[in-house]
Formats: structure tokens, sequence, C-alpha cells
């Protein structure tokens, strides 16, 4: 709801006091030890919440790619926490990482090194599943 209802009171009065995440799914948790211990124990399950979250890519401007779930059933930080620790880019967006030549994409995953051979099939599992999974 927090997302989609974009000029509902309710979400202006939460965004005024706590601000939302980049993409504007969440709002941030307080930082403030008074007067917000009710809404500090709702954030408190968001991180168990997003991970039952599955997202809809679309454009992919607004889905994490490596924290988000949306290529299979759990994101893919924890699907390949090698690759992920890996990643040059941990907060990019699947729009972030994927090119497109007229209508075919492709994947352009950056990492902090060069892989080595026993992670070979880490990267080639990664983009087995990403190739079922079509971008629109």
């Amino acid at each position: 709801m927090f997302a989609k209802e974009d000029n509902a009171m309710w979400r202006n009065v939460i965004k005024a006091n706590y601000g939302s995440d980049d993409l504007g799914w969440w709002s941030k948790m307080s930082s403030s030890s008074y007067g917000v211990g009710f809404w500090k124990s709702i954030l408190a399950g968001l991180e168990c919440f997003k991970s039952l979250v599955h997202f809809e890519v679309k454009d992919g401007s607004r889905v994490l790619f490596w924290h988000d779930v949306w290529c299979g059933d759990r994101s893919l930080k924890t699907q390949f926490r090698g690759l992920f620790r890996l990643a040059r880019h941990k907060n990019a967006t699947v729009h972030d990482v994927i090119s497109w030549n007229g209508d075919v994409h492709h994947w352009n995953l950056t990492f902090v090194r060069s892989l080595n051979d026993w992670e070979e099939g880490s990267i080639y599992s990664l983009l087995t599943l990403l190739a079922s999974k079509a971008p629109r």
C-alpha cells in the first residue's frame, strides 16, 4: 500500500515523519527515541515481510537486483551468497544491470574481481535462472 498510494494522506504523514527508501517502497526507520515505539514495532518485522513479497519487475527501476525477491522464491543475494559478496554494485536495480539491443537483453553483472574457476558454476546457475525470467 505504501508504494502504491502516492497521494494518500496517511502515506504523506508517514513519509514526512520518517522519510522513505530511495525506491519509494518502504518508510525509513525512525532514529528518534521519543514517541515512535509503535512505528518501530511495525518496522521491526519489515525484513521478514520483504522476504515474503515477490516483485513484478516491469521496467526494473524500482526492484533491487540482489535484495528483492523477483527471480525465484528467494532474493538473489540469498541464492548466490558468494556472487553477492563479490558484486560491485550491491544496491543496483534490475534496470541498472540489464541492457537491450533491440528485443534482445543482456545482463551486465560486474564484480570486484575476476571470478575463479570454482565460481563459474555459480555464475552459470545465476545466468540460467535469469534466462528463465524474461524482463519486459
